[in-house]
């Protein structure tokens, strides 16, 4: 008891300190807690049997246990809530008509139908707003916000929920404000804005304990995540274990399932995996005496994860294997599609390719109808191993391309969720200033006027510091921005691409096309392809190893040989004391002068030509590289503004002239450049 009280008071005071963590996930609870109930269902459908008059009891009692099926049975949950829409609009019953559409949009929510879940929340909305319900009304919106968070439109979900909070504060309910603050806290994690998840989760916490157990428990939960997350696991253990507490005081089963789950991922985390064990079974347990199958399929898999991780492949596909036919042909089509993608990993592992196959194809299927990227391309990538092991390297060519794609598409969706943070970032920071300001407008007392010059003193003293604070970061400023502004320039010099070539290397995968040469076709778009993402990604790199820009330069060489017909033959002499591996440099600094050999060196002769590229030490930061040609020759007087002005800024990039020597025939390029 003592330990506890300890703890306790440990927590409370760590709650008083700001804190940034570094959030990723947070136990994610929908704002529609906060009208189920946690009555038995049974005995619900006992009282409902009492009451078979088609009138407004009915319609209350049918809501009532269509909340409490929200989540354990979701089809019951809807018939109830159809029948509850059919009675109230007999009966013109609009308070139970908003109701019975809250109850639907729960329903559609939860099967993923978001624009049924929009369309039925807006008229419980509206239903709310005729009647004046502010309390409703606050807790439908927070339900329109966890559809368009599910969406990913984290502007228009923020919107809401300050509607919401709005509302609570002026209604002084102070148990709904603490579970807005929660929701809120979570939209600001999904925002990567940690320190203000921490602060509304801090304030919420505040705001509740001792009145609500439920949303106090709540909060704990998400608490306990975040402690994980952060590898704080004494504070983790601590909070998921005072919310067992008061969950197990309510009798809320789910909640105290994934109470038990989030404890297992700890000590799974930890690798006490006997510990995690126990934990994953009795919150299978808790979720098998209510039927909650998503419960009962996501702690099998963790137990299939955890199996595994002991060794026991055995077991881990017995659970695997419930976990896949639990949620097959359900809602849960994420679950089933994780699931399978675990049991696909595991039957590689164990030497059963086909069995993988197949696991990966339908979880494939699934993880692409949901949209669900991170899964596909792990998926692929599964697939792509499994082909390659099986010897059919078609189609494992194939699946590491759609992993590929994937990846693109994932870096996508991060540019726009970017965007849209930078969108949201100013609303965001107006409201926390004004938060500030009301806090400290709240906490101000009056000063004694003997207090006055002491007072004026540290004042002068604050405003000389803040004066000399001030210009350290001005300099400090002044000297980041000269610095991003030549990395800037730097990235642009590395993202240059001739237009020419793009348009040539196309118009030739064009021709080749038409000249049914398929074969040659897709072997020229995949190296096409595959050096322009050579050329995207090291386009934001510093430096790469020498060895990576020789992996360029052969890639464009390959494909200028097949534009021009076979006339190039590349020769490379580097020293025998030179790891490429080992050393870096500025990224495709070589290239430019391979093209300028082939195109104004070889291609005019109209004949075969070679290309020398020779490396070699010049001292012990430097290497020296020399590229010649057997060309026609190229001269200063006859090259393009173009050329020149792209020889100056590489010089300004490796720090050193470029020499360049007419030979007869061919031209001689020579520079040093310093190792990184």
């Amino acid at each position: 008891m003592t330990f506890l009280m300890a703890k306790k008071s440990t927590l409370l005071k760590f709650f008083g300190n700001k804190f940034i963590v570094i959030l990723c996930f947070t136990c994610a609870y929908s704002s529609y807690f906060s009208e189920c109930q946690t009555n038995n269902p049974d005995s619900l459908a006992r009282i409902l049997d009492q009451f078979p008059e088609r009138d407004t009891t009915r319609v209350n009692r049918l809501t009532q246990l269509s909340y409490t099926y929200s989540g354990i049975n979701l089809d019951s949950a809807k018939l109830l809530a159809i029948e509850a829409k059919s009675i109230a609009e007999e009966l013109n019953y609009r308070k139970g008509l908003g109701t019975a559409y809250n109850c639907l949009g729960i329903f559609y929510l939860q099967n993923r139908e978001f624009e049924k879940a929009i369309e039925t929340f807006t008229q419980t909305i509206n239903i709310r707003i005729e009647h004046g319900d502010l309390e409703a009304e606050a807790k439908a919106r927070q339900n329109m916000a966890g559809v368009y968070t599910t969406l990913g439109d984290i502007e228009y979900s923020s919107q809401e929920l300050y509607k919401v909070r709005d509302i609570f504060i002026k209604l002084k309910d102070t148990v709904d404000l603490a579970g807005v603050l929660n929701d809120i806290g979570q939209i600001k994690a999904k925002l990567n804005q940690h320190s203000a998840a921490f602060s509304n989760y801090q304030l919420a916490y505040k705001l509740i304990k001792g009145k609500n157990d439920q949303t106090e428990g709540i909060i704990l939960t998400n608490l306990a995540s975040l402690f994980l997350i952060t590898e704080n696991y004494e504070y983790a253990i601590y909070c998921a274990e005072e919310s067992l507490m008061l969950f197990d005081k309510l009798q809320f089963i789910r909640g105290m399932g994934v109470l038990e789950s989030i404890l297992g991922n700890i000590y799974l985390t930890q690798e006490k995996y006997g510990l995690a064990v126990e934990h994953y079974e009795l919150g299978l347990k808790y979720a098998e005496d209510i039927g909650d199958k998503i419960g009962m399929s996501r702690r099998l898999n963790n137990l299939g994860v955890v199996y595994h991780k002991m060794g026991d492949n055995e077991k881990s596909l017995y659970y695997l294997r419930q976990t896949v036919a639990i949620t097959k042909n359900s809602y849960a089509n994420l679950d089933y599609a994780r699931g399978l993608g675990n049991m696909g990993g595991l039957y590689f592992d164990l030497g059963d390719i086909d069995s993988a196959i197949y696991a990966g194809l339908t979880g494939l299927k699934m993880r692409n109808l949901l949209g669900d990227t991170i899964g596909s391309l792990y998926t692929n990538h599964l697939l792509s191993l499994a082909f390659e092991r099986k010897g059919d390297y078609a189609n494992a060519l194939h699946y590491e391309k759609m992993a590929g794609i994937a990846k693109d598409s994932l870096m996508s969706i991060e540019k726009m969720k970017t965007i849209k943070e930078m969108e949201v970032e100013y609303e965001t920071r107006r409201i926390e200033k004004e938060n500030e300001l009301l806090s400290i407008k709240n906490n101000l007392v009056e000063i004694d006027l003997e207090k006055s010059q002491l007072l004026i003193w540290y004042s002068s003293i604050g405003l000389i510091l803040v004066i000399i604070i001030f210009l350290f970061y001005f300099q400090f400023r002044k000297n980041n921005l000269k610095r991003k502004a030549v990395e800037f320039e730097q990235m642009a010099l590395r993202a240059q691409m001739n237009p020419h070539f793009i348009f040539n290397s196309l118009n030739s995968i064009q021709r080749l096309y038409i000249e049914q040469k398929m074969d040659e076709a897709s072997d020229y778009m995949a190296d096409f392809s595959q050096l322009l993402r050579m050329i995207l990604d090291n386009s934001s790199k510093h430096s790469i190893t020498l060895k990576e820009e020789l992996n360029h330069l052969n890639l464009y060489c390959e494909i200028e040989q097949l534009r021009t017909g076979g006339m190039l033959a590349i020769e490379y002499e580097i020293d025998s004391n030179i790891d490429a591996n080992l050393i870096k440099i500025s990224p495709m600094i070589i290239q430019p002068f391979v093209e300028n050999a082939i195109w104004h060196g070889i291609v005019p002769t109209k004949k075969k030509g070679t290309i020398i590229i020779k490396i070699k030490y010049f001292n012990s930061d430097h290497i020296e590289i020399t590229i010649e040609d057997n060309g026609v020759g190229w001269k200063m007087s006859k090259q393009t503004t173009h050329d020149s002005k792209g020889i100056e800024l590489i010089e300004k990039r490796i720090g050193s002239k470029i020499a360049i020597k007419h030979l007869s025939p061919g031209t001689q390029v020579t520079f040093k450049t310093k190792t990184l």
